[in-house]
C-alpha cells in the first residue's frame, strides 16, 4: 500500500469563497467552494 502525504492549503477571498489546494504524490487538486448567501 502506497502512502501519500497530502498538503492542504485553504484560501478565503474577501467575498467569502474558499479555495483549497491539495498537493500529494505529484498530483495537485484544486477545490473551489462557493458560499451561497
Amino acid at each position: 500500500m502506497e502512502i501519500i502525504d497530502i498538503h492542504v492549503q485553504k484560501l478565503t477571498d474577501p467575498a467569502g469563497n474558499s479555495e483549497m489546494n491539495l498537493t500529494g504524490g505529484g498530483h495537485q487538486l484544486k477545490i473551489r467552494l462557493k458560499h451561497k448567501l
